[in-house]
C-alpha cells in the first residue's frame, strides 16, 4: 500500500517523503502501472483547504480510474483500515 498523506497546510506527502503534485502525478502513474497494483490510500490531516483536497482526490480519480470496478483507491486512517478484522472466510493480504 502507497499513503498520499494531505496537510492541513497543503503539503503532499508519498510514504513519508514530501513531494510536489507534478511528482504525485508520476508517482500514482506508475503505481497504476504496476502489476499487481497497488492499494493508494489517502490520508487527510484535519483544518486543510477543501480545494486542495478535492484537487488531490481529481489528481488520484483521473491516475488511478478510481471510479472504475476493481479501483485500488482507499480514503481514511490507515491504522483504522488495518486494523479491521477481515470477514469471515476472506484471504488475509
Amino acid at each position: 500500500m502507497n499513503v498520499v498523506a494531505l496537510t492541513h497546510d497543503g503539503s503532499i506527502y508519498w510514504n513519508g517523503t514530501e513531494i510536489s503534485r507534478a511528482k504525485l502525478d508520476r508517482y500514482l502513474t506508475l503505481s497504476h502501472g504496476l502489476n499487481p497494483e497497488p492499494n493508494v490510500l489517502l490520508e487527510t490531516e484535519m483544518g486543510g483547504a477543501c480545494s486542495m483536497l478535492e484537487a488531490v482526490r481529481d489528481q488520484m480519480d483521473k491516475a488511478l480510474e478510481c471510479r472504475q470496478p476493481y479501483a485500488r483507491c482507499s480514503e481514511g486512517i490507515q491504522s483504522v483500515w488495518r486494523d479491521l478484522p477481515s470477514p469471515a472466510g476472506a484471504p488475509i493480504s
